[in-house]
C-alpha cells in the first residue's frame, strides 16, 4: 500500500511539472506569436518618427508599407487616419495614407477619408483622397461623394472646385449602385445649365470657364459610360434614357 501510495505521489508531481513546463513553453510561443497589429504600429511608429526626424518624406511614406494588408484593422485605421490629418505632413505621404485606405477594401473607412478631405481641402492631397473613396464600395459612400461634388460642380471659376468635383465624379463612376448612376445624372444638370448656345462666340474671358465646364462633362460622360455602357455625350440624351430605364437597369 505504501509502494503503491509513493508511486501515486511520484505522478502526481511529474504531472504537476509537466503543466507546468508547458505553460512556461506557452508562455514563451505566445510572446514569439506577438500581436502583429501591435507589432506593425510599434515599428512604424520607429519608423516614421526616424523620417520625421530626418525630414525625409520618403522614409515616411515607406514607413507606411509596414500596414499593406492591416488596413482591414481599425487601430491600424486610426494611426492612417493620423496621418492624414496631420498639417504638417507632406502630400505625397498622404497621398500614400489615402491609397492604402482606398485599396484595402475596409467598408468602414470611408468617414475617414471624408474627414481627411475636411482637413487638406487646401492642399494637392485632396484629390487624391476624394479619388480613393470610389474604392469603397457601400452606398454611404455615394451621400459623401456627392456632399463634396454638388457645391463645386459648376463653379467654373474656380479651377481647384472643379478638380476637386471631377476627383468626386471620377471616384462616383467607381461605385456600382443604381443611387451612383442616379445622382451622377442629377450632377450633369448644373454642368449643363448656362451653356452658351452651340453657335454663341465665346468671349476670350470666359474661355477659362467654358474649358472647365467641358472638362467637367467629359468627366461625367466618362463615369457613366464606365458603370452603364451606355454612350451618350449630351445631358439631355442621359436624363432622357435614366427616366425609361432607371427601374429595370442592372449593373453587367
Amino acid at each position: 500500500m505504501r509502494r503503491h501510495r509513493g508511486w501515486l505521489s511520484g505522478m502526481l508531481v511529474l504531472v504537476i511539472s509537466a503543466g507546468a513546463w508547458a505553460q512556461g513553453v506557452g508562455g514563451d510561443l505566445g510572446k514569439q506569436q506577438e500581436d502583429p497589429v501591435k507589432a506593425a504600429i510599434e515599428r512604424f511608429t520607429k519608423e516614421y518618427a526616424a523620417g520625421q526626424k530626418a525630414k525625409d518624406e520618403s522614409m515616411r511614406t515607406t514607413a507606411l508599407d509596414i500596414f499593406n494588408g492591416l488596413c482591414g484593422e481599425q487601430k491600424v485605421v486610426d494611426v492612417i487616419g493620423k496621418v492624414l490629418n496631420t498639417g504638417s505632413e507632406t502630400v505625397m505621404v498622404k497621398t500614400k495614407a489615402a491609397m492604402l485606405l482606398g485599396q484595402s477594401g475596409n467598408m468602414k473607412v470611408a468617414g475617414v477619408l471624408e474627414k481627411a478631405f475636411k482637413a487638406n481641402e487646401k492642399n494637392d492631397s485632396a484629390y487624391e483622397i476624394v479619388r480613393q473613396l470610389g474604392g469603397i464600395q457601400d452606398k454611404s459612400t455615394v451621400k459623401i461623394l456627392e456632399g463634396i461634388i454638388r457645391p463645386r460642380i459648376n463653379r467654373f471659376d474656380d479651377e481647384r472646385a472643379c478638380q476637386i468635383a471631377r476627383s468626386g465624379i471620377d471616384a462616383m463612376g467607381r461605385l456600382r449602385f443604381v443611387e451612383a448612376v442616379e445622382s451622377l445624372v442629377k450632377l450633369f444638370e448644373p454642368v449643363n445649365s448656362g451653356r452658351p448656345a452651340p453657335d454663341a462666340t465665346v468671349p476670350p474671358e470666359d474661355q477659362p470657364k467654358e474649358s472647365q465646364r467641358s472638362q467637367s462633362e467629359g468627366t461625367l460622360i466618362a463615369a457613366l459610360s464606365s458603370l452603364t455602357g451606355e454612350q451618350h455625350q449630351k445631358f439631355e440624351d442621359w436624363k432622357g434614357w435614366w427616366s425609361k430605364n432607371k427601374k429595370t437597369f442592372k449593373f453587367q
